[in-house]
């Protein structure tokens, strides 16, 4: 979803700026421009989150401080190897001198390379990126 909007509204979702309007839209717009199998998968997606809400379960997956530094020093290694690592080091460490565009741009190659990390290592890692949102 971040990919197919605006730079200051990928921004503004990032850093939760936006208004609850402002996130529905870009949520329905980003909803019609999935295929139909894509678009039934997320709303089962949506649907299970939303009962599992509502029911208080599962309770939400926590990781031990051991496993949080065994998932962070993979994703630091898996990062170093993208072909831009300089370039998004250089954004993550200094967001106030790049464009909302490079901003957006960061934040998605760096989720890519979190969720494509696999194995038990990698489910720590969604776990790890969860519980900062």
């Amino acid at each position: 979803m971040l990919e197919q909007t605006t730079p200051d509204r990928c921004v503004g979702l990032i850093e939760n700026r936006l208004s609850t309007a402002e996130a529905t839209n870009l949520a329905m717009a980003y909803q019609r421009n999935l295929s139909r199998e894509d678009l039934r998968e997320y709303l089962d997606l949506t649907a299970q989150a939303m009962l599992a809400q509502f029911r208080d379960s599962p309770l939400p997956k926590t990781i031990s401080p051991s496993q949080q530094q065994i998932a962070a020093e993979q994703f630091e290694r898996a990062l170093a190897q993208h072909p831009h690592f300089d370039l998004i080091a250089s954004i993550s460490m200094r967001p106030n001198a790049h464009s909302d565009a490079e901003i957006c741009w960061m934040t998605t190659q760096t989720l890519w390379v979190a969720i494509e990390q696999e194995g038990i290592t990698g489910d720590w890692l969604m776990i790890l990126f969860a519980e900062d949102l």
